[in-house]
């Protein structure tokens, strides 16, 4: 009977959230629609969904071969212009197959911010946002664009229920200041934001959820030069990191980690010749002092060289590597599942070399493949472990 009234309660919770999201895009949708034929700035409504197919196969035993389709990304905008200087702008995110009855994926409101636009060198955005930090930080979500099936890890947001995304990108700001210096033929870029430290409650036990729990905040910015075909930038940001309570009591009472330090360092550069272009981008994670003795820093490199077959088709070589410093007591969550190990000072590192292509078969649509082989590979005292897997992806992405 407990169990019934639970699974009631799950369902009536369930039933309710899913009628509250179909009467919004309801409202939203009629109101786009109404409003559109009065206001001389109307609603506008678009967005981007890609859907995927995925295969691995292990060269080990221990994990078996998987197979899937999912809705990998649903990213849906609102945008209005409140006159000639002033945007409001709404990003609703959806992420693998999401469903909230069968707790599949998530759904969050990435970005509502207001923009006051002077002029080129001068734009001001308050609300919620995507900070920038190097070049693909706020274009992650436009997966048409973008020959990738799997985009280079930090910045695929489907795998964020298994990877440390948010330890190695700046996820959210409320405040940024942005813009472009012309400078003769080149153009120079700036950036600068702060927001919450990444101590956000999510226990209402605890108060209330989704605001800050320390005095402290996270501060950063870019500054860019773009020359033609030619685009670089430096990226930095600066917060203070509690870390979670799960992870300080494998240490010594004497141990103390709150409001550790957190310095991140990203370049990225892009140029393009003829018919080939070459991206690339790299993340540096440093905590100021060790974590009771143990180094936690996280790095990041990525590279790619594109080539133009024709107007529609792209295709590209990319080299990912992410290198992290951990310590454990229990078991380890890879990309592809969990690994047992013994407390550890540990070296992870995983390494894909991969090849894809892109099609382009309308404006709106864009077909992709993408084939990876994977190395994870964890090296503690003496002692490493490697896994190895054949990774195979395809997708449509499509404009809304």
């Amino acid at each position: 009977m407990k169990r019934m009234c639970q699974f009631c309660s799950n369902s009536l919770r369930s039933f309710r959230l899913n009628r509250i999201a179909f009467v919004f895009f309801v409202v939203v949708g009629s109101s786009s629609a109404v409003f559109a034929q009065f206001s001389e700035f109307p609603l506008k409504m678009f967005g981007y969904f890609q859907t995927n197919y995925t295969q691995y196969n292990q060269r080990e035993e221990e994990y078996d071969d998987a197979k899937s389709f999912s809705m990998q990304q649903l990213n849906l905008f609102l945008q209005k212009d409140l006159d000639r200087n002033l945007t409001t702008f709404v990003n609703f995110e959806f992420l693998n197959s999401y469903s909230s009855g069968h707790q599949w994926g998530s759904f969050s409101i990435e970005e509502a911010w207001i923009r006051y636009h002077r002029c080129a060198g001068f734009n001001l955005r308050v609300g919620l946002q995507t900070p920038t930090f190097n070049y693909l930080n706020e274009i992650k979500n436009r997966t048409p664009l973008m020959p990738y099936v799997i985009r280079p890890l930090v910045y695929e947001s489907s795998f964020n229920e298994i990877l440390r995304l948010e330890e190695y990108l700046p996820a959210r700001a409320y405040i940024q200041m942005f813009g472009y210096i012309p400078k003769g033929a080149a153009k120079l870029d700036y950036a600068v934001y702060v927001g919450n430290s990444p101590n956000v409650n999510s226990d209402p036990e605890h108060g209330q959820t989704g605001v800050d729990t320390t005095d402290t905040f996270l501060v950063g910015g870019r500054l860019g030069l773009r020359v033609k075909e030619f685009n670089m930038g430096f990226s930095a940001s600066y917060d203070k990191y509690d870390f979670p309570q799960r992870i300080v009591s494998l240490l010594d009472e004497k141990d103390i980690v709150t409001r550790l330090p957190r310095i991140r360092i990203g370049g990225d550069f892009r140029y393009t010749f003829s018919r080939f272009g070459v991206e690339s981008e790299f993340i540096r994670v440093n905590y100021e002092d060790d974590l009771g003795g143990f180094d936690v820093d996280l790095r990041f490199y990525y590279a790619t060289l594109f080539c133009d077959v024709s107007d529609q088709i792209r295709v590209y070589g990319s080299y990912w590597l992410a290198k992290e410093r951990q310590f454990l007591k229990a078991e380890m969550k890879g990309l592809f599942g969990n690994v047992d190990t013994v407390t550890v000072d540990l070296d992870y590192r995983l390494e894909a070399p991969t090849f894809g292509a892109a099609y382009t078969m309308t404006d709106k649509i864009v077909i992709k493949v993408q084939v990876a082989p994977v190395t994870q590979e964890f090296k503690w005292e003496g002692s490493n472990q490697r896994h190895r897997f054949h990774y195979f992806a395809a997708a449509l992405s499509v404009f809304l």
